[in-house]
């Protein structure tokens, strides 16, 4: 029995199931307001028992539970968190159709959870597509550009190690796009450099300090902080971070450089994170004393030892190696 009152929304295109989930969020939202809206996330899968989904239905006309969780790597090596499923089949045939249940990003390990909603839910699929047709209807942006970001993003994640996947390349190629769209409207020519430029890696990250010390030129307090990852566990969240928030720095000093506002940067720069990750990166690096030349050297000489490192070239997969690599380009920042 497949429930329209329980949507899984799946595929491989990231950006496509964020702006679907978006949708029905925000057409909930305009019908019955945000306050009968309840997220969770499904590492607190564990503390869902029968009784919230169906008291928590008899206190509105509508209620709308958003169940997710995160496409990262990391949560491929976590246990599965058993018992949602078995919640979901002892409650779906008496759920209220009044109360709408959207799972959206669901672990690899949710196999059990997973087979269960190809079952019973209303399933919307988003196919991920290296066509520059399927992105075109999603921007402005003239066709030929929007090729040439597909072209180089296929090239470079073709560099990557089969155990490491990108489960957000869509978001990737689309936060590209959108930068694009603001560089070609503020009169930038697109040409394949330039493009080149916009490249990134979203993972995401918390290196604040770092971050914070080489957005404000200091190298010496840089290199002291870049030591602390010396006896990181893994490389790749570090790498992953760390080119994350220079991409971002760097689009904001672009931006800033074009003499834009830091409200038309907020305003106007999707950054799919964190909202205080959002502030503090916009603020640090609008009142960064670094130009866009300085940070954009910095930030290739980094995306390029990434690549070179994780493709196995270079220091051979050496975490040594890539740190050192780091604390060269610190040193000629500022040269």
């Amino acid at each position: 029995m497949k429930h329209k009152n329980i949507i899984y929304i799946t595929g491989d295109d990231s950006f496509g199931i964020e702006r679907e989930l978006n949708g029905l969020i925000s057409i909930f939202e305009k019908k019955y307001g945000n306050i009968n809206i309840e997220k969770i996330a499904l590492e607190n899968a564990h503390k869902i028992h029968e009784s919230l989904f169906l008291s928590l239905g008899l206190f509105s006309e509508k209620r709308l539970f958003i169940i997710r969780g995160s496409q990262s790597s990391k949560n491929t090596k976590k246990k599965e968190v058993p018992g949602l499923e078995s919640v979901l089949e002892n409650i779906h045939g008496t759920l209220s159709e009044d109360t709408i249940l959207i799972f959206a990003f669901l672990p690899k390990t949710e196999k059990k959870l997973e087979n269960w909603l190809k079952k019973h839910a209303s399933l919307r699929e988003k196919k991920f597509s290296w066509l520059p047709s399927a992105w075109t209807p999603r921007t402005t942006l003239d066709a030929k550009y929007v090729a040439n970001i597909l072209s180089l993003y296929k090239k470079y994640e073709s560099l990557r190690d089969n155990y490491n996947p990108n489960p957000w390349i869509a978001h990737e190629i689309m936060h590209t796009i959108e930068m694009a769209e603001i560089l070609n409207d503020s009169g930038t020519t697109l040409d394949m450099p330039t493009i080149e430029k916009l490249i990134h890696a979203y993972q995401g990250g918390h290196l604040f300090q770092f971050i914070d010390s080489i957005l404000a030129g200091n190298i010496q307090a840089s290199i002291k902080k870049l030591q602390a990852f010396y006896h990181h566990d893994s490389i790749y969240p570090f790498l992953a971070g760390l080119v994350s928030s220079l991409r971002n720095s760097l689009y904001v000093i672009t931006l800033r450089d074009l003499g834009k506002s830091v409200q038309y940067i907020a305003e106007h720069l999707s950054m799919h994170s964190n909202p205080r990750t959002n502030a503090f990166l916009i603020q640090k690096s609008y009142k960064s004393s670094l130009s866009q030349k300085e940070i954009s050297n910095f930030y290739q000489k980094i995306i390029s030892k990434k690549i070179l490192y994780q493709s196995g070239f270079g220091m051979k997969k050496s975490e040594l190696g890539i740190l050192f690599e780091i604390e060269l380009a610190l040193l000629n920042l500022k040269k």
